[in-house]
């Protein structure tokens, strides 16, 4: 059995200093979103007849800033349209964050590259966001380079 070995002082047990309300997280609303991907994990359906890729999202700018978002797509299922569809949001992800999603060799190749997500809010829950696009920060664009030749010797 592991041991705990912590010295505990009243003050630690003082829960005053803490909004004990429970915590209400409403849909974020519908818009574009810095965000990245900050977590990933394959698991297997509930009826262990498939696996999901779920990303977790956090948003990186913004008074939404540290908010979560995560996001299932069903590669492995018995439905072929329920992975074309997933197989197609994926690559929405990876296209934006720069990542083949054929030579992906692990999902931790999407983690911590910002990218905008469009979010809106679920058809099927409203009480929750869904991914409806995803498109890559536009790049610093870097000055011309210089020419030695004076503008009218330029072709």
């Amino acid at each position: 059995m592991p041991a705990f070995n912590y010295k505990i002082s009243d003050d630690d047990l003082d829960d005053t200093a803490f909004d004990n309300s429970p915590r209400v997280f409403e849909p974020l609303e519908r818009g574009t979103y810095q965000a990245m991907v900050i977590a990933t994990k394959v698991k297997r359906t509930k009826k262990n007849d498939g696996e999901f890729v779920e990303l977790e999202f956090q948003i990186i700018d913004g008074p939404s800033a540290g908010r979560r978002h995560w996001e299932r797509y069903n590669m492995e299922n018995p439905t072929k349209k329920t992975e074309e569809i997933a197989t197609k949001q994926l690559n929405w992800v990876c296209k934006a964050v720069g990542v083949s999603i054929r030579e992906m060799k692990t999902t931790e190749e999407l983690h911590d590259i910002p990218l905008h997500i469009v979010l809106d809010v679920d058809y099927r829950d409203p009480t929750k966001n869904r991914i409806t696009q995803c498109r890559p920060i536009a790049a610093v664009l870097k000055p011309p380079q210089s020419s030695t030749k004076k503008p009218w010797e330029r072709g």
